[in-house]
Formats: C-alpha cells, structure tokens, sequence
C-alpha cells in the first residue's frame, strides 16, 4: 500500500516557504532588536562615564541622553542596520583628535563645577574657569557599544524568535484547516 501526500505536503511546504520569505520583517525585528540593546547598553553604562562631571563636581550635561536618543534602525528585506551618529560613538572605531574650529586656535577645557557644560564663548563666565589647549587627543573605546558577540548573539536570538514564531503560525493554520 501506498499514500500520494503531494496534494497534503506541498500546500504545507509553500505556506513555509512564504511565511519565510518575508524577509523585510525579520530584518525588521532584528534592527528593533538590537537597537534596543544598544540603547540599554549605553543607558546601563551611563554612570560609569560621567567621569569629568564627577571629577568637578558638576552635573551630567545630558550629552550621553542625546547619543542614546540617537541610536536608529533601518530595514529592509536586503538588510537590517544600525546607526550610532552621535559624536560620543565616534570613539567606537578608532582614537578621536579634537581641534578647534577656525578661526579659533584653542579648545576651552572647563576646570569647574560653574563651568563645565557651558562654552565660554556667549556665556558670561570668566576664562579663569577654563584650560586652554591646542587639540586634544581621545583614546578608541570599543567599550561605547555592546561586544561585537553580543550583537551576533541578539541578531540569532531573535532570528529564532522570529522562525519559532512563524512556524507556530504555520502550526494554527494548517491545524484549523
């Protein structure tokens, strides 16, 4: 005895097939993903970069909020990406050196609680609250964003996630035929 299933398997096979094929929304789920893990990465490692702050004993200025807030997504059904433009993740990749913009020569460094946070020039705060200095010299710090392995990590989990839970509604459909 024998059964021809092609009628059974083969509807079964390209439901699959399409449910798969929707690449776009994998992309999608993952660029949500991982950039919610960046963002909590930065956020969790907040206190420990507010070392000038602290050091003067002024406040955060709020910068590292606006490079959390900067952390956006992109996808597509080629492609998932993740930008991080904010200037405090330019360190990521490689040393920063910071210069003045012409026409000035120097870069004003505050050395104070008063001052720190606030550019001296358009502000009414004495010069003395500030270091001058002709450039300054930033080490790399791939530290800024989540190891190279936890992002591959967070990209298969949710490839998972997102076969799992399109196979279980592959699983309904076909059980309530």
């Amino acid at each position: 005895m024998s059964f021809d299933l092609a009628d059974r398997v083969t509807p079964v096979l390209d439901k699959m097939q399409a449910t798969l094929a929707d690449r776009a929304a994998i992309h999608d789920a993952i660029a949500e993903s991982v950039q919610a893990q960046c963002k909590e990465y930065v956020a969790a490692d907040a206190p420990n970069r507010h070392g000038s702050a602290l050091a003067l004993g002024a406040n955060p200025t709020g910068f590292l909020e606006g490079a959390i807030n900067g952390i956006t997504r992109q996808a597509d059904e080629n492609e998932a990406t993740i930008s991080a433009t904010h200037p405090w993740f330019a360190r990521v990749g490689h040393d920063v050196d910071i210069y003045p913009l012409p026409p000035n020569q120097f870069l004003a460094i505050p050395i104070s609680a008063e001052s720190y946070g606030i550019r001296l020039r358009g502000s009414d705060l004495p010069s003395s609250l500030y270091m001058f200095v002709r450039e300054v010299h930033q080490k790399q710090d791939r530290g800024r964003l989540p190891s190279d392995e936890d992002i591959s990590a967070e990209v298969f989990l949710t490839v998972k996630e997102q076969l799992f839970e399109r196979l279980e509604a592959l699983d309904r459909l076909i059980l309530t035929r």
